[in-house]
């Protein structure tokens, strides 16, 4: 398994996505930075707590397009037939994909909260609990962004082009995105990494959420579009 992730990191060095990841990164922190900068009779938590929606939107569609690229890449680039007869299995080469997405989300994850407590410190001064509330929402936020991975390979294996597979997962997204504001919202999967996360971050209008049942959801989404990618690349010809 460790030759296919170096397989896979060598696949990217040459791709636009090593700019995604900073991009996903610092826009999130530059667009709270800058709200706080115009409204600074805000503290700096409240100004996080309001734009957490975004931040949660920014990660899912880094997710969204680097799990397209990478699965979709080996049908433009012809490369599944001759995977297929490797030693290699093809569920492990999946295994793989979905081992170095789900890397890319601790990373963005880890780095966006880990330096919003370091801001946050700066400018209000350190706040032990607030900060274990960051570095909750970044663990949750993890969970939650690798639970609908599957989702995005699925569609990428069904689609076999990154661009129309990215493309229509996030023209989904931003159709059901108003509905993140409605009670129904909570039972979209897609929409709960941000319903969540938003929720732990203070955000009032989830309070009366439940963790436990968006939780279930998301342990049900993954498990089932695991099995369905697997199935998926195994009967790709």
């Amino acid at each position: 398994m460790s030759s296919l992730l170096q397989l896979e990191f060598m696949k990217l060095r040459r791709t636009f996505l090593v700019l995604l990841l900073p991009l996903a990164l610092f826009v999130p922190l530059a667009l709270v930075l800058i709200q706080y900068g115009f409204h600074p009779q805000q503290s700096f938590s409240a100004v996080i707590t309001k734009n957490s929606v975004f931040m949660q939107m920014i990660s899912f569609a880094s997710v969204v397009i680097t799990g397209c690229y990478i699965v979709a890449r080996e049908y433009r680039q012809q490369l599944i037939s001759y995977l297929a007869i490797t030693p290699k299995s093809l569920t492990r080469i999946l295994l793989s994909k979905y081992i170095l997405l789900f890397l890319e989300i601790a990373v963005l994850q880890g780095l966006t909260f880990g330096l919003l407590i370091v801001i946050h410190s700066l400018v209000s001064g350190f706040d032990p609990q607030l900060a274990a509330d960051y570095v909750t929402a970044g663990v949750l936020s993890t969970l939650c962004l690798m639970a609908l991975t599957p989702a995005v390979v699925c569609v990428a294996l069904w689609k076999r082009n990154a661009s129309a597979a990215a493309l229509l997962f996030l023209v989904v997204f931003m159709l059901t995105y108003p509905f993140a504001f409605k009670d129904f919202g909570a039972f979209l999967p897609h929409l709960l990494p941000i319903i969540l996360v938003s929720k732990l971050l203070g955000y009032e209008q989830y309070a009366h959420l439940s963790y436990a049942r968006g939780g279930l959801i998301l342990l049900a989404v993954f498990a089932g579009f695991l099995y369905l990618s697997i199935h998926l690349i195994n009967s790709k010809e």
